[in-house]
């Protein structure tokens, strides 16, 4: 119940044009491959051109705020800047040729965005704001899912398994079932136009997870569900929710569920193959237990 940093402020701040970079950027997380943020200008895609612009806004607000920022306050944060230094150790180590653009196009970005989000998210308004954006951001790709979905299963079937803008199923799936506790709270927890629109998001990622058929997202998704029984105001409600989208997936014709209690010749291949890489894996952390083998260095191996 502690005041946030940014809520003595009027509230005018949050309504400047420049917040809206940070808001433009979240929208384009789950879109890797939308052909709009990927546009590339002087090899320098628009998503990141974003995120350049959010770092120095966000270094410039630093001023406004009553306080410094709290970056290493959390276990994750601190989990998240450790794997950045192993990382970073990682390649500058092993690499073979090394290249600073990959290493700076990779974690560097990773690392200035989470710091920008930490500087500006300040006040429970913002914090809102952010996460409903996010869950529009997946909303929209679970829209584009849909559409490819629709489009392709004329001539493929049913078990036609879309990626569309987001990049592959898997890749899909791994952004939705992240979001999708925080929809299912929101919808529990809000009133009026943004439990609405909570509900309509959450069950367009839910059909797009579906149409996705991920087992590693399904399992994920099992995963978070249980953690998040936490909440023990919502936890009855939360437990039917929880039920019914289990019942989704028992009874819909294409879902993960099916692909794990009836695999097909090339799931189980998939399967076999993702086995003998958790197996090249624990060898490299045998053979190089301190600063593995270097990123992009795993297939080279």
């Amino acid at each position: 119940n502690r005041p946030w940093p940014g809520d003595w402020a009027n509230g005018s701040y949050d309504r400047e044009f420049a917040m809206i970079l940070f808001y433009m950027l979240i929208i384009s997380l789950p879109l890797v491959d939308h052909p709009q943020f990927g546009y590339a200008i002087f090899g320098i895609t628009v998503e990141k051109f974003l995120g350049v612009g959010c770092f120095f806004f966000a270094l410039s607000y630093l001023s406004r705020r009553r306080s410094f920022p709290q970056i290493l306050a959390t276990g994750q944060a601190r989990a998240f800047v450790m794997f950045a230094v192993m990382a970073v150790t990682s390649y500058v180590f092993m690499a073979t040729p090394f290249d600073w653009h990959e290493m700076v196009g990779t974690i560097f970005v990773e690392l200035v965005f989470f710091i920008a989000t930490l500087i500006l998210i300040d006040s429970r308004k913002r914090l809102e704001t952010s996460v409903l954006v996010l869950i529009a951001s997946i909303g929209l790709a679970s829209l584009y899912l849909i559409k490819e979905w629709a489009g392709a299963i004329s001539v493929y079937g049913l078990g036609y398994r879309p990626g569309s803008v987001a990049g592959d199923p898997n890749v899909f799936s791994a952004s939705a079932v992240t979001v999708l506790p925080m929809m299912v709270a929101f919808a529990l927890g809000q009133n009026g136009w943004k439990r609405t629109f909570s509900v309509g998001c959450l069950l367009l990622t839910l059909a797009a997870t579906l149409m996705a058929a991920s087992r590693g997202g399904f399992i994920a998704l099992i995963a978070l569900l249980v953690l998040q029984l936490r909440d023990a105001r919502h936890r009855g409600k939360f437990i039917v929710v929880a039920l019914v989208i289990l019942a989704l997936f028992l009874v819909s014709p294409v879902s993960p569920l099916d692909r794990l209690l009836h695999p097909t010749y090339s799931d189980t291949e998939s399967s076999d193959a993702r086995l003998q890489l958790w197996s090249i894996a624990f060898r490299i952390i045998a053979d190089h237990p301190i600063v593995g083998v270097g990123l992009w260095q795993f297939s080279s191996y």
